[in-house]
């Protein structure tokens, strides 16, 4: 992802939910994530199943094409995870995203995955790594650094090398903030799970706090910061009040909303909301 102005939170559209829809309705390898076409699954007496219709055709929405809809109307890039158990399809889906996408593109691995094979073969923009937990199709929390083998830092080396940054995804928590320099990462991705899951109030006021916190502590140790796990609309709003935050991940929020504004729409009312967060800086 390209570097901004503090200040300018930038949208990265998460499509771990759209993929998971896919597969679920039959898009496997072979596939296109964000948009990918699904294969596979013929219908039977004229009611699709594994997501294909009549003759073989895909009625699954096409996530490339989602991916492409994001971006012309304004996403800086996509996001997409690996499952160990579907890195077949995962990377299938990644391929065409790479091909066919003119913004950034960020994979997002578990640390036991062979980083530096995938990324060397997909060359995105960017690796995050990520806990092996989902919710659904939804990552959730952050990994702990204080686990991280310190073989790490040689891998991010190369990536480095090939011009792939490197990211890791945490807990809002200080100290474990502070653990990520010395593995040489360029960003830490904070996680908003705690926050989505705290409704109103002193329990949201407390969590906003501390990802305010972490991002302040990021940024002086020379990180840059973004924020994923769960966010909707009025949270991508408040996030973008932190001045210090680069990038806002939105997923199921954003493909939710695309269901019923469609998929253009849904990223300008997002890009929106984070304009009016950014105009009422903390």
């Amino acid at each position: 992802m390209s570097e901004r102005a503090i200040g300018a939170a930038q949208l990265v559209a998460q499509l771990d939910a759209a993929l998971a829809f896919g597969e679920q309705g039959g898009a496997s390898q072979g596939g296109a994530s964000q948009g990918g076409a699904s294969q596979g699954g013929a219908s039977q007496g004229g009611a699709s199943q594994g997501g294909a219709s009549q003759g073989g055709a895909s009625r699954e929405p096409s996530l490339s094409a989602l991916a492409l809809l994001a971006e012309w109307a304004g996403a800086s890039g996509v996001s997409l995870s690996a499952r160990p158990e579907q890195i077949s399809s995962f990377m299938s889906q990644a391929r065409r995203l790479r091909a066919e996408l003119s913004g950034a593109l960020d994979v997002q691995l578990p640390p036991e995955l062979d980083l530096t094979r995938i990324a060397f073969e997909l060359q995105p923009q960017r690796v995050t790594l990520i806990p092996a937990r989902w919710v659904g199709p939804g990552v959730v929390g952050g990994l702990d650094p204080f686990q991280l083998s310190e073989g790490l830092r040689a891998q991010v080396a190369q990536l480095h090398e090939a011009d792939i940054e490197v990211a890791v995804r945490v807990e809002p928590q200080l100290e474990l903030v502070k653990r990520l320099p010395r593995f040489d990462v360029d960003v830490v991705v904070l996680s908003t799970t705690a926050l989505m899951a705290s409704g109103r109030g002193a329990s949201r006021r407390e969590q906003f706090k501390r990802l305010l916190d972490a991002s302040l502590l990021a940024s002086r140790l020379g990180l840059r910061v973004a924020a994923a796990g769960g966010v909707d609309l009025a949270a991508a709003e408040q996030l973008a009040r932190i001045p210090q935050l680069a990038e806002v991940h939105v997923g199921r929020g954003l493909l939710g909303r695309a269901m019923v504004r469609g998929m253009e729409a849904a990223t300008r009312d997002l890009l929106m909301a984070l304009e009016r967060g950014r105009r009422s800086p903390l």
